[in-house]
Formats: structure tokens, C-alpha cells, sequence
């Protein structure tokens, strides 16, 4: 290859941590950088600048002129539904060398990353440790490394920032997603039973169940909503909570991140993405249970001392982990030293004598579901035979039962099948079970 090798990023968008990570390797020096988007337009993006802006562009219909013209063609994977358009569709088969970048743990649905994506690609990172713990194929093993994206900790640092003044009550931020997809149901008694001596900052788009439970009106509380700059609401917070669900789907948490470097103290609960973080007691508080969670936000409310040691070696982890010099390093080696299948297997399609039948959108919702447990491959077939309108008693019964265990599949985003829905919104056969599924809300 190439002294400067040439690396294409297919991304659905460039929202949340996933945008930053992507336009920061877009400056990378070492290599050379560009991003395709798959789902939104660059037109969404105001604020991009000019050299940034010269090395996004999107998909056009000589796609497979586009893709051979790099190095490497890299795919930034979580359980998207065009993700898996591509897959399907072959649009992968021949480029030059493909990597998968697994943004999610994949261990937990509707967030999966099955032995057949990781079969498929040349090579995968991965932003949490999940895959390398739960692999025992040793073959799909040495494929797979560990990668921690950099931030701009010159950026993220307080010292480059005014000191709030002197307040009497304390102020908490949280940034990310604020949807119960990734949130713990326990977010709204956190901020309750702390409103008399917390204010809370939450920094991200509710959707309509967060600000549909009444708790959401509180007067402690104070919603921003989506912005390109959090840096305004970090500078003004004393502490950062990060109340996350058991099992969520997060990796590389770049909210986290930030927070850490810009040395504010952490409260979050013992899940691995965090843990993997956080060293409890040292760089941040780590909790098990809603007393435990409400304790450390007292504790830390009550002691500054206890803050500012948390929050001083907070940032002190983030610069030794985190700083754009250590990417390069990596990213030059990763890159440079990289090796490709001659002949790439095409992609393993799951249950595929079974979908031949079904539209694209359904085939695309079916894959994600490979990597569930072989006892749900019932409830598979059980959604073939809805989407096929040849459905039984049965299958509609089997069906509730999985809605109702993995009500995750009911968001209109981060992979249910109303995403997947919003993304085929003409797909005969995903309105066929959408239709059903809708009435399992109540």
C-alpha cells in the first residue's frame, strides 16, 4: 500500500459520538481520511468547515467505482438497518481491503454483532471489550483489535474556561442519548430525590416517552436538547451522571470521555462500557444499585475535596489514554500493516432459503437477529410467516412474547424494528408485522 494509505468511512450520519470520532480521524495526519454517508445528507451538517466538508460525500450510483478507489473501505457497524442493506445487496464484495469498526458491545439485543459480519470483514476494531471475551473461534479472534478514539483534550480541558461562580446549589450535567434505548428507568427518581440539592443539565433530543412522564416538568431540571457544542454545559457542572441501563449497547462512551477530561467527577452505574472507564473510587464513582447511585451524588455534593480528587485523576487517565498523538501511532500501524483476503467470502445471509419471499427492509430486520440466542430462532420463523401473511394463532402469540421481553425492539431508532421501518417505510413485509407489533404497545 501507499505511504499515506486511503481509508473510506461508510457511516449512516454523523450524529453523537460516532460523528466526532469519524471527523476527528478525518484530520488525522498520518492517514488519509474520508466519510461517506449512507442515510443523511451533508446539507444536515452546517457546521462543518471547508477541509472537513471536501472529504464527506455521499453514495451515488457508480458505487463500486467509489469504493475500489480506496485502500480501504471501512464500516462503521452497529445494527443499522442500511448497514445491512449493504451486506445484502453485495455492495461490499469487492473493494480492496474492508474493515468493520463495531460502534456497540453486540452481546445484547437488539445491538448484535453475529460470527458472520465478523467472518465477512478482513478485519474488525472494536470500541469495548465484549467480542474479544465472548469469542472462542480463534480465526475470527485475530481479526478483531482494540481501538480507543482520541479527543481534543485541549479543548476539553476547565482551566481554559471561566470558574462558575460561587452557587449554592450544585449543578449535574448528563450528555447522550435520552431515550429509555440506553437509559436506565431509574433516571427520573435519580434527579428526584437529588432535587433538593441538585440542579440538573441534560445535554441531547428527548424523545416523546421521556418528556411524556411528568417528572420531566421538574424544577430542577433543564432540558438542551440536540447541539454540536457541549462545552458550555460542562463548564457550568460540578459533577456528571451517567445513569445507563444494565446491558446497554454503548462502547467507546465519548460523553464519558469528554466529561472525564474536562475533570469533572463521575457517578455511573457498574456496566462494562463504564467500567472499563472509570476506576471506582479513583477516576469516578462506579454503582450497582439506585441507593448506591443516590449516595455517591450525596457524598460527592457534600465534599469538594472528594471532587476535585476524582475529577484531577479523571483527566490525568483521559490524557495518558485519549490524546491525538496515541491515535496516530495507532492508526498508522493498524493501517499500514493491515492484510486482506484475496478472494472475501460473500456475506453469509442468515435463514436465507426462508426470505427469498420477503422484501428488502424485512430480509435487512432478520439478519439482525442472528445473534440472538438459538431458543429465539422460533420467534424468527413464527415473523417470516407474518411478513409472508401466512401467519397462525401460534406464531402471533410467539410473537408477543418476544415484544413483550425485548420491548427494545419498539423504538423507532438504535435498531428496533421501527427504525427499520422508518428507514424501508414502503417494505410490504416489515408493515406487515409493524402493523401487528404496533397494537403491543399498551
Amino acid at each position: 500500500m501507499p505511504d499515506k494509505t486511503s481509508i473510506l468511512h461508510l457511516a449512516p450520519h454523523l450524529n453523537g459520538g460516532l460523528g466526532k470520532v469519524l471527523l476527528l480521524q478525518a484530520e488525522c495526519s498520518q492517514t488519509n481520511h474520508h466519510i461517506c454517508l449512507i442515510e443523511k445528507s451533508i446539507a444536515d451538517y452546517h457546521f462543518l468547515n471547508t477541509g472537513i466538508r471536501g472529504k464527506i460525500f455521499e453514495l451515488n450510483n457508480n458505487i463500486d467505482d467509489q469504493l475500489r478507489a480506496y485502500d480501504v473501505v471501512q464500516v462503521e457497524y452497529w445494527n443499522h438497518p442500511l448497514i445491512y442493506e449493504l451486506l445484502l445487496r453485495g455492495t461490499l464484495d469487492n473493494v480492496n481491503c474492508l474493515v468493520g469498526c463495531a460502534h456497540i458491545q453486540g452481546d445484547k439485543a437488539p445491538q448484535l454483532i453475529s460470527n458472520s459480519v465478523i467472518k465477512y470483514v478482513d478485519r474488525m476494531l472494536i470500541t469495548g471489550q465484549w467480542l474479544t471475551k465472548s469469542l472462542s473461534d480463534d480465526d475470527l479472534l485475530k481479526k478483531i483489535e482494540f481501538v480507543r478514539y482520541p479527543i481534543d483534550i485541549k479543548k476539553f480541558s476547565k482551566s481554559n474556561h471561566l470558574k462558575s461562580a460561587s452557587k449554592s446549589r450544585l449543578t449535574a450535567c448528563y450528555v447522550g442519548t435520552v431515550s429509555y434505548s440506553k437509559l436506565s428507568r431509574e433516571f427520573f427518581s435519580i434527579i428526584e430525590i437529588c432535587s433538593s440539592y441538585i440542579d440538573f443539565i441534560i445535554v441531547g433530543d428527548p424523545d416523546n416517552e421521556i418528556m411524556a412522564d411528568s417528572r420531566a416538568r421538574s424544577s430542577n431540571l433543564f432540558f438542551i436538547g440536540k447541539t454540536d457544542d457541549v462545552i458550555p454545559y460542562l463548564s457550568v457542572s460540578d459533577l456528571f451522571f451517567y445513569p445507563l441501563r444494565k446491558g446497554h449497547y454503548g462502547t467507546g462512551e465519548l460523553a464519558l470521555v469528554e466529561a472525564m477530561s474536562f475533570s469533572l467527577p463521575i457517578v455511573a452505574f457498574d456496566n462494562e462500557a463504564e467500567s472499563s472507564l472509570i476506576i471506582n473510587n479513583q477516576t469516578g464513582i462506579l454503582c450497582s444499585t439506585l441507593s448506591e447511585f443516590i449516595s455517591a451524588l450525596s457524598s460527592l455534593a457534600a465534599n469538594k475535596a472528594l471532587r476535585e480528587r476524582l475529577g484531577m485523576k479523571a483527566r490525568e487517565y483521559i490524557e495518558s489514554n485519549y490524546s491525538h498523538e496515541a491515535f496516530e501511532i495507532f492508526a498508522k500501524s493498524f493501517y499500514e500493516n493491515i492484510y486482506f483476503t484475496s478472494a472475501r467470502t460473500k456475506y453469509s445471509v442468515f435463514m436465507k432459503e426462508e426470505l427469498q419471499f420477503l422484501s428488502i427492509g424485512a430480509k435487512c430486520f432478520i439478519q439482525s437477529l442472528e445473534g440472538m440466542d438459538d431458543t429465539c430462532h422460533h420467534v424468527m420463523k413464527s415473523m417470516i410467516r407474518v411478513m409472508n401473511n401466512s401467519d397462525s394463532y401460534y406464531d402471533r402469540k410467539s410473537i408477543a412474547v418476544f415484544f413483550r421481553d425485548y420491548p427494545e425492539y419498539r423504538y423507532k431508532s438504535k435498531g428496533g424494528l421501527f427504525h427499520y421501518l422508518h428507514c424501508f417505510p414502503g417494505d410490504r413485509s416489515l408493515n406487515m408485522l409493524s402493523n401487528y407489533a404496533s397494537g403491543l404497545h399498551e
